[in-house]
């Protein structure tokens, strides 16, 4: 187990430095693409570094069992327990961000207001955009996202790469 947590300890700190990190130099670099699409994209790539260790600690597992077999079970436990280690992990980094940078949900709000004024929306679509960007970025949501989402999308992960990794019937 103990070897588990280092695992997922490694992981957690490479999504969250490229999330966060990832972000603020693709932002600083790339100045003509929006933030939000920056940020959508930053955030698949880091869901790729977490298959990454999940896989990987899998795979770990196995060999250290080695003939003694490795069960759907065991290797779904491995890829839950990475995956909910690394959710808490991003969520407290996602907390820290927003409140360092507690302009956040204003910044992509006007981004967003922006691009719509330049796309020709209305005015009362625009106000209801804005509203749900400002909700949508807000230190509360930022949390629970990255807490929802890593849980359930490296669960959903381990399922599949359980089913492939397993090296004995129950």
């Amino acid at each position: 187990m103990r070897n588990i947590i280092i695992r997922a300890l490694i992981t957690g700190v490479l999504v969250v430095l490229w999330l966060f990190g990832g972000f603020t130099v693709l932002s600083l670099i790339i100045t003509s693409v929006p933030h939000m699409i920056l940020r959508t994209l930053t955030g698949s790539l880091g869901l790729v570094v977490l298959f990454t260790g999940i896989y990987y600690a899998m795979r770990n597992e196995k060999q250290k069992k080695g003939a003694e077999g490795y069960t759907y079970v065991q290797a779904l436990g491995t890829g839950v327990c990475i995956a909910v280690i690394v959710a808490v992990m991003v969520s407290a980094a996602s907390f820290i961000y927003v409140y360092l940078n507690p302009h956040f949900a204003d910044d992509m709000a006007k981004e967003a207001e922006a691009s719509l004024r330049q796309s020709g929306a209305s005015q009362a679509a625009i106000a209801q955009k804005v509203a749900a960007v400002k909700d949508e970025f807000s230190l509360n949501r930022q949390v629970m996202a990255a807490l929802t989402v890593q849980t359930a999308i490296g669960t959903v992960f381990s399922l599949i790469a359980a089913a492939f990794l397993k090296t004995k019937k129950q």
